[in-house]
């Protein structure tokens, strides 16, 4: 019998061996993917730092028992995966650019709004965060009765500027949340600084960067005139001029959405109006770096991705700034990234300000106090970072 030709076997069976050989294939390149990507994570060495994202990444969890047990451990290596995935930054511009096709107006935390503004979307604290947060920091004002403690939480732009995100978003409102946090901590000794409104009356103005999640310079200037009356400093003491040190800043939610569009935003750095340099008559000691300077500014990031960090030079455990005021005011300052523009308006008031971010700062906090002399504190930061990091809460603990 007469083996069919091709030509002359059932079109069904021949489609089926089509569909056949495809799958093989397509199982096939699965499989060479997968060990390529398998080998790779193997092969190249972890990145620590996104410069895209500018943020740290997920390093290869260590292991623990008790990790394991509670399911930390397992939460901790798929951080770990996803930061060190092969070829992550093209991945993510992939993702991001589909979802922006198919009309998505939230990427990774981030609302793309009217304006060319980038808004990252609000923090919702759980009740045991805040329990815990309010506990120690009760404790920590009780341990301190003979200074004076006060508290700025700023509103982030998803609060001041919530007229700019796109329609059905949430219209979360930080300041509801903010002000019933300042209702408690009153109660205990603690003076709020409430500047939602202050800002709010300024929507219209430059107070938030349009591609970053900080305030401006002038966002930071309105809410320090606001601090300065309740703090009893006199804002009308020194007048200033703004000088742009660059116009071409993209900020984190810029990085973290990947939508790298033709907004670009201006920082600029704030000094009085007769000339003169701001720190030029002060001491400002970078504990972390021992390493001592008479600016508050470091231009070498004017060339960098982190342009913000042009304050101060980003953030750091401990840095002391030591002025020659008339009176010996001294000021400890637990603060997260908001307050690094801010500072430098609070310099000429104060003998003696230690600034602390206790998500970096490892040493006993209550030493420090009693060591330089501090009379003052003020805990500064934005809403997303204060109801979310737990640091703070670590850090008073103590």
């Amino acid at each position: 019998m007469k083996k069919k030709t091709r030509s002359q076997q059932d079109p069904a069976q021949t489609e089926q061996e089509k569909v056949c050989i495809f799958r093989h294939i397509l199982l096939g390149a699965c499989v060479l993917f997968t060990v390529l990507m398998l080998l790779l994570f193997i092969v190249l060495p972890d990145n620590s730092f996104s410069e895209m994202e500018n943020r740290s990444l997920e390093g290869i969890p260590s292991f623990d028992r008790t990790d394991l047990l509670n399911g930390s451990f397992m939460k901790n290596a798929e951080k770990w995966a996803a930061d060190q995935f092969p070829g992550r930054t093209g991945w993510v511009r992939i993702r991001t650019e589909t979802a922006r096709i198919a009309g998505q107006n939230r990427i990774g935390g981030v609302y793309i709004c009217d304006g060319g503004y980038l808004m990252e979307e609000a923090v919702q604290p759980d009740e045991e965060f805040l329990s815990r947060l309010v506990q120690n920091l009760t404790v920590f004002r009780a341990n301190h009765q003979d200074m004076n403690f006060y508290m700025m939480i700023a509103p982030t732009a998803v609060t001041v500027l919530r007229d700019k995100l796109p329609a059905n978003a949430p219209a979360e409102d930080q300041n509801a949340l903010i002000r019933d946090f300042y209702s408690t901590m009153q109660l205990v000794g603690y003076t709020p600084i409430d500047v939602g409104d202050v800002l709010a009356a300024k929507k219209d103005e430059y107070i938030y960067y349009r591609t970053d999640h900080h305030w401006t310079t002038y966002g930071a200037y309105n809410a320090f005139r606001h601090a300065a009356g309740i703090m009893g400093l006199d804002p009308d003491s020194v007048y200033y001029n703004a000088l742009a040190v660059t116009a071409d800043f993209n900020g984190t939610l810029s990085g973290k959405s990947c939508t790298f569009g033709n907004e670009e935003d201006v920082i600029s750095v704030w000094f009085p109006q007769d000339g003169s340099q701001p720190a030029a008559n002060y001491v400002v000691e970078y504990v972390d770096r021992q390493m001592k300077t008479t600016t508050f500014y470091d231009e070498t990031f004017l060339t960098q991705k982190d342009k913000y960090s042009v304050f101060f030079g980003g953030n750091h455990a401990l840095v002391r700034i030591k002025s020659p005021t008339a009176e010996n005011r001294r000021l400890l300052v637990l603060k997260d990234s908001y307050a690094n523009c801010f500072l430098p308006f609070l310099a000429q008031y104060y003998r003696q300000i230690d600034i602390v971010d206790p998500r970096y700062y490892t040493e006993n906090l209550e030493t420090l106090i009693a060591t330089d002399g501090i009379d003052e504190v003020l805990l500064l930061y934005n809403a997303n970072t204060f109801f979310s990091d737990s640091s703070l809460a670590g850090l008073v603990a103590q």
